[in-house]
């Protein structure tokens, strides 16, 4: 866990980082990075594809005059990526026996040896995780949401919101200047973050699965470069279309579990919102190294949305 490093007057960003795998198989943790990304809600997953290393990483800002409180309750993350990578270990050993061992990193951990009782990282999910997320549930959790979607929509990064039935979740159309994205906000339940508030971006393309890891982990890549504000509480994903298509695309997701989240920090969220979608836009001008070769509309994303 660490301060970035910053000019006295920007707002400091805490990182948090936790090793999983090192040197392991590339091919074997494949099927079990993707189930690490499904659980890691909150975090990061960074692998370079075709690569044995991956590390859960965490990014956000910590705004003054509450940095130090920001601080301290994003510190549960780091105990969350902890109960993670204890997790994965465990299934890399399962699947593959003691050669796993090798993969692991030399940081403490729950087999190797932890610089704290393991029982207080572990049970954490049980101990404080789900008793506060659950007792957000209600108001809390509703007036998050409403502040977060109309925030989005007040600073003009969501359009035409559409808004289930149900009252959990609102999707907006997003303008990224030569196409269009789709932006979900959500109350949402996952196996380790409990309840939570999610935003989700997504992009349609018709590449190949591959082409988007390679997108997915170029677009982790500037979200996690020193200076850059965007948080990062979520993975890039490849998306497979929606519709009877061929190709893949790429999605993002970011969590803010209800346990460790602020009643006030809605605009805040809507604010991240915005600079996700601008790294986005960002990319696609500059011709997006690693090209996802998103569908053009007729006139441009702006003329569909007019009409």
């Amino acid at each position: 866990m660490q301060v970035e490093e910053r000019p006295p007057d920007e707002t400091p960003w805490l990182r948090i980082d936790t090793p999983v795998w090192r040197g392991a198989d590339p091919h074997a943790i494949t099927p079990l990075l993707e189930e690490l990304r499904h659980h890691a809600r909150g975090a990061a997953v960074r692998h370079a594809p075709n690569s044995g290393d991956a590390t859960l990483v965490t990014r956000a800002p910590l705004p003054h005059p509450i940095e130090e409180d920001r601080a301290t309750t994003l510190a549960g993350t780091g105990a969350i990526q902890a109960l993670l990578a204890a997790w994965a270990w465990s299934q890399a050993r399962t699947r593959f026996g003691d050669r796993a061992f090798a993969w692991r990193d030399s940081l403490p951990h729950p087999t190797l040896g932890m610089d704290v009782t393991p029982s207080r990282v572990l049970h954490y999910r049980e101990r404080v995780l789900h008793p506060q997320a659950d007792a957000r549930v209600g108001i809390f959790a509703t007036t998050l949401l409403a502040d977060t979607s109309e925030a989005v929509e007040r600073n003009g990064v969501g359009l035409m919101p559409q808004r289930r039935p149900d009252g959990r979740r609102v999707a907006f159309a997003v303008d990224l200047n030569v196409t269009l994205g789709i932006l979900e906000v959500g109350l949402v339940r996952g196996a380790v973050d409990a309840n939570a508030l999610g935003v989700a971006l997504s992009l349609e393309g018709h590449g190949s699965e591959a082409r988007a890891k390679a997108c997915s982990h170029e677009l982790l890549g500037r979200q996690l470069t020193p200076g850059a504000d965007a948080w990062t509480l979520g993975s890039w994903t490849p998306l497979q279309r929606r519709d009877d298509l061929p190709g893949f695309g790429v999605s993002h997701a970011f969590f803010v579990p209800l346990a460790l989240a602020e009643p006030d920090m809605g605009p805040e969220i809507a604010h991240a919102t915005a600079g996700l979608v601008e790294l986005v836009r960002t990319w696609l001008d500059e011709g997006a190294p690693a090209r996802i070769n998103a569908p053009r509309t007729n006139g441009g994303a702006r003329a569909r949305l007019v009409a």
